[in-house]
């Protein structure tokens, strides 16, 4: 039972490296899920608006908004007013950070075929930081 947990442990270690290594602008648990909600729904062809974003609950509505400010002016995340009804501003991510997602992408999921584990990758994360690896002794 010990050893599940310590490998359930060690795997979010291994995802809190790799998400500080290559998004570097998540600071708050708030940052994190606007970007992963806008990243998904922009990806799959649908960007959400303000409205839908809130639907999700991540947090009170001014913080959401203070955070969702925070990444656009970090370029992000940018809003694009739609043309058909331009009250509507769809939230998408910038194109540096779609590449850099593909990169990554290709670089793990092509080499690996899955998602790093924290036994499958650390040479590789080890190379991008290593300040956020731990090895034991």
């Amino acid at each position: 039972m010990r050893d599940m947990a310590l490998e359930v442990v060690e795997n979010l270690l291994m995802m809190r490296a790799i998400r500080r290594c290559l998004l570097p602008f998540i600071s708050t648990l708030e940052d994190y899920d606007i970007f992963v909600i806008c990243a998904r729904h922009f990806l799959a062809g649908n960007p959400v608006n303000l409205k839908c974003l809130l639907s999700y609950e991540i947090g009170p509505s001014k913080t959401i908004q203070r955070r969702l400010t925070r990444l656009k002016k970090l370029r992000i995340v940018c809003e694009r007013v739609d043309t058909d009804d331009r009250r509507t501003k769809w939230l998408e991510l910038d194109r540096s950070v779609v590449r850099k997602l593909e990169r990554v992408g290709n670089e793990y999921l092509g080499d690996l075929g899955e998602f790093p584990s924290a036994g499958m990758a650390e040479e590789k994360l080890v190379r991008l930081r290593p300040a956020y690896v731990h090895r034991a002794n």
